[in-house]
């Protein structure tokens, strides 16, 4: 956790979810999470059960296939899911 403590950590607009918690990051607990997350299991499906219970009901996979898509959607099937495999996908999400 040494590399971590000249590295500034802004407060961000809006709330990050830590995989080893599943809920948003309090502020000033970010540094503890990243090292945290090194060793320990990521508790997918929770975070995304929680992030629909605070009432987020779009995501976006960013990057090539859509394994995360899928994963999301065994989870709620009535959530949004987009995909964004290149620039000119990028250009065509109007959600943004």
């Amino acid at each position: 956790a040494s590399f971590l403590k000249d590295v500034e950590i802004k407060a961000g607009t809006v709330p990050v979810y830590a995989n080893v918690t599943a809920s948003p990051v309090a502020t000033g607990k970010e540094k503890d999470l990243l090292v945290e997350q090194i060793y320990s299991p990521v508790k997918w499906t929770q975070t995304i059960q929680n992030m629909i219970k605070d009432g987020f009901d779009t995501f976006v996979e960013i990057g090539p296939g859509s394994v995360l898509k899928g994963l999301i959607k065994k989870i709620d099937r009535e959530v949004t899911v987009y995909n964004v495999d290149s620039v000119a996908a990028l250009d065509s999400l109007d959600i943004l």
